[in-house]
């Protein structure tokens, strides 16, 4: 992978290293965890994604309702 499209720097290893299949250390993730570029750490993630899913994705839809609230506020308890 071309180090121009990675900035900082210091993911550079990291691109390197998932573009050639290897695993990640720690001290890699603690790296990823600390940089403050957002794409930096999603590119690599993505190109995992697409090597196992290929080019599909899946996304879960969640919806949890809390009654508790509702409750509280029709009889007009505070529930904090």
């Amino acid at each position: 992978m071309a180090s121009y499209l990675v900035q900082p720097q210091s993911l550079n290893p990291i691109h390197e290293k998932v573009g050639a299949g290897e695993r990640l250390s720690f001290d890699d993730g603690v790296t990823l965890w600390r940089t403050p570029d957002p794409l930096g750490v999603g590119y690599p993630a993505n190109q995992i994604r697409e090597r196992m899913n290929g080019d599909q994705t899946y996304f879960i839809h969640n919806r949890h309702i809390n009654p508790t609230i509702m409750i509280g506020k029709l009889f007009q308890i505070n529930l904090t």
